[in-house]
């Protein structure tokens, strides 16, 4: 009886990972959507370099290959450059290893700027 109950104990561990798992998926999903919520239907250049992060403003208005969309797709919201939420919302996943994959997605041709991985 004891291996049996032995074997319950694990199998009760076992099935609380589980769910302790799903919780944290689940909370980690909710902070996301939180997140994304929270930004506005457009963004500003000024905006979207905040939300970024590790880059200033200064720096993306002379690098477009390092903005959202590599500077295309943007609208004129009260006369600021601006784009879409999701799109800025994928262009905050974009790093460096991946921006020449992310400008081929966009159709924009940014290897006179950026090649392997740095700015030329």
């Amino acid at each position: 009886m004891t291996d049996l109950s032995e074997l319950n104990y694990q199998s009760l561990l076992i099935e609380i990972q589980k769910v302790e798992c799903l919780v944290n998926s689940l909370a980690s999903l909710v902070a996301s959507e939180i997140f994304n919520r929270e930004i506005p239907e457009y963004v500003s250049l000024k905006e979207a370099a905040r939300l970024k992060g590790v880059t200033s403003y200064k720096n993306l208005m002379k690098k477009p290959w390092h903005q959202p969309c590599c500077g295309t797709n943007s609208v004129r919201v009260n006369g600021h450059r601006a784009w879409k939420r999701q799109d800025v919302i994928e262009w905050l996943d974009v790093t460096d290893s991946n921006l020449e994959q992310y400008a081929r997605s966009k159709n924009v041709d940014i290897s006179r700027h950026f090649k392997n991985g740095r700015n030329i």
